[in-house]
């Protein structure tokens, strides 16, 4: 998506984000272009990386990757500036082909709907011809010109020769509230279609069927093998889910503008509706009435965005914002103090009971599945003979010492790190989306063995863990490379492996 710099105030310079888009930008500083200014911004759904142009104009450009590897540079020529022919020679001369060149050129040639030419027209004529490039524009106006209600032809897109048969070429109807059209440059199979997997609409959920249905018998997981129990687990658990709770759609998501409504819907209609008689018969009363059901879609949007705005602070700021039943459970449970023992003193290697397998469950967030598509939401919905059925499953794993194969999978999301080459793999950070099954017995396993620190007093962190406050955050990290002064954390580890 190219854009001008102009196009963004200038007090965005450093904060303008646009969700899912990466930015490139070359802003100019100069007082006497305060119109100048390029950018790029390139979708988190196709890889890209930042060309490094050595030029004094404006220009910007991008590697993408879409369907095999392009170019995409962004320019602006200044109607007014003198712009030397060597210099735009440079500029192509640096961009790994195959390339694609847009931008608003200011110039005037047949080639491209003008019925005279320009110098500028000249040089870019001259540009294409000593580069054997390609023209992709027809003789569509690309440029309003308000004070001579004139449309011309500005803005351009060039390509290498080997592009030309896949790409197509349109400039869109509307202007967008700016004074140029969009110029709409695409594959002509496609962007490649992204998708995006399904999750379950939990808020949409037949909790009571998924009940019913999610039954796990002793079966199941008596007198089979570790895996084949996993397996029919989870089977019964996620078929139970498909029949009980629908799933979201796998297009990309649309991001919806809340304060959308009817009415802001049929003023953008008869806005556009007088843009298209003004486009045909360009009269001073037809720009009248555009320029009238502009300002009223421009009012009507900012009349429900400020209301919008209202509702909510009212709504967080209320003291009515909690419900009686919230805010009296909130008081009950800050009055009891946190206990952190179990309830009653178990061997270390002894079966797990319901208490801990309920307790991991409810103490766990609701983080995205693994493979298995199994989320914390489904196992908080087992009945009670279900639940029965897995602590009997966890158990035989505890005891046989047996890791099942299933859960050595994991969904891996690779995080680039900010600022690192986008290059280099080691620059990214690993997400690792692993079974919440097997996050459910490790959680449980971790309870006992935070248990088990705390009572035999192994490593000495946070003495009064009652009290959750900065400075206690503050001594854990002092005391993340020596537990204590002059003893290491290896010390306290071999410590705690021997009373083990």
């Amino acid at each position: 998506m190219r854009c001008s710099s102009g196009d963004i105030s200038e007090e965005s310079h450093d904060t303008v984000q646009v969700r899912g888009y990466n930015c490139v930008r070359l802003d100019v500083d100069d007082d006497t272009s305060p119109n100048g200014g390029v950018c790029l911004f390139t979708s988190h759904l196709y890889p890209s990386n930042v060309v490094t142009l050595h030029t004094s104009l404006q220009a910007v450009a991008v590697w993408i990757h879409v369907h095999s590897l392009v170019t995409v540079c962004c320019v602006y020529l200044p109607p007014n500036d003198v712009v030397p022919q060597v210099d735009l020679n440079h500029l192509v001369s640096q961009l790994p082909a195959p390339f694609i060149l847009l931008g608003d050129f200011n110039g005037h040639s047949p080639l491209w709907g003008h019925d005279v030419t320009n110098s500028r027209g000249r040089q870019i004529e001259q540009l294409i011809s000593y580069h054997c490039l390609c023209l992709l524009n027809n003789d569509e106006k690309t440029y309003f010109h308000a004070p001579t209600r004139t449309f011309l032809s500005l803005d351009l897109a060039i390509c290498s020769p080997t592009l030309l048969p896949m790409l197509n070429f349109e400039v869109a109807n509307d202007l967008h509230n700016s004074d140029h059209f969009p110029l709409l440059v695409s594959h002509v199979h496609g962007a490649g279609t992204r998708f995006r997997p399904p999750t379950y609409h939990f808020h949409r959920a037949d909790w009571d069927k998924f009940t019913r249905l999610a039954i796990i018998t002793g079966t199941m997981v008596q007198n089979r093998a570790v895996d084949e129990a996993v397996f029919n687990v989870t089977e019964a658990i996620r078929n139970a889910a498909d029949a009980a709770i629908p799933r979201t759609s796998n297009s990309p998501r649309k991001l919806c503008k809340p304060w959308w409504n009817a009415s802001c819907q049929q003023a953008k209609k008869e806005q556009r509706r007088a843009w298209g008689i003004f486009r045909r018969y360009p009269t001073t009363d037809n720009l009248i009435a555009f320029q009238r059901d502009k300002a009223l879609a421009r009012r009507i949007r900012r009349q429900y965005v400020a209301n919008l705005i209202g509702k909510t602070f009212a709504s967080v700021s209320s003291s009515d914002s909690y419900s009686p039943a919230f805010q009296a459970t909130k008081n009950s449970l800050e009055r009891t103090p946190i206990n952190f023992r179990c309830r009653q003193p178990l061997p270390y290697n002894c079966d797990f009971d319901m208490f801990e397998l309920k307790r991991a469950l409810s103490s766990a967030h609701n983080t995205s599945p693994g493979p298995d598509e199994i989320s914390y939401e489904l196992l908080r919905h087992l009945n009670e003979d279900s639940l029965v059925g897995l602590l009997y499953l966890f158990n035989r794993i505890w005891r046989e010492q047996v890791y099942p194969t299933p859960w050595q999978e994991a969904i891996v999301i690779p995080i680039l790190k900010p600022g690192k080459d986008p290059k280099n793999p080691t620059r990214y950070r690993p997400i690792a989306l692993t079974s919440c099954l097997c996050k459910t017995i490790e959680r449980m396993v971790n309870a006992r063995l935070v248990y088990q620190l705390e009572k035999n007093r192994c490593i000495p962190l946070f003495p009064q863990r009652k009290v959750h406050s900065r400075q206690n955050y503050s001594d854990g990290k002092q005391n993340q490379k020596r537990f204590c002064p002059e003893e290491s954390s290896s010390f306290y580890l071999f410590r705690y492996r021997e009373g083990i």
